[in-house]
């Protein structure tokens, strides 16, 4: 089923069956992702989230799924862009990597041409922390040490 199709099956129903068919555990990660959105924009509470959800006295960030989404990193090769993507989501922070399939289709002397390879867009409010992580990277401050001794 397509987004279109699913966020309006979502938007159809009840506050309490859209709540039961999220905590059904039946649902794709696109579908759960819809789903949430639509529990998140009508003010209802997440099922589940609280204070358990919590570690180490972090403080739940609240999400808005409608907030802008702004280019952290871009002109990426697709690869490059989920490794970047991957890095950010491990520190808590969400990111959705644009135009990967138009670059995967494209021969690369073409990326220029279709503006410039894929980018790497979060949220406008971890924009900061998103490129603080960045840099921290470009510095290599995630590489691992190589062990003396092993071959």
């Amino acid at each position: 089923m397509k987004a279109n199709a699913l966020t309006q099956v979502f938007a159809d129903l009840t506050d309490e069956a859209l709540l039961k068919r999220f905590n059904s555990g039946a649902l794709t990660e696109e579908a759960e992702a819809i789903a949430k959105a639509e529990i998140l924009s009508r003010g209802l509470s997440l099922p589940g989230a609280g204070e358990a959800e919590r570690t180490d006295g972090e403080e739940a960030q609240e999400e808005t799924p409608n907030e802008d989404l702004i280019p952290v990193a871009r002109n990426l090769l697709p690869i490059d862009a989920r490794v970047i993507q991957g890095r950010l989501e491990a520190e808590g922070i969400y990111a959705f990597v644009a135009d990967e399939n138009l670059m995967s289709a494209l021969p690369i002397w073409a990326h220029a041409a279709y503006g410039g390879g894929a980018r790497v867009l979060v949220r406008a409010s971890q924009a900061e922390a998103a490129a603080k992580i960045l840099a921290a990277r470009r510095a290599d401050e995630y590489q691992l040490e190589d062990e003396e001794g092993d071959s």
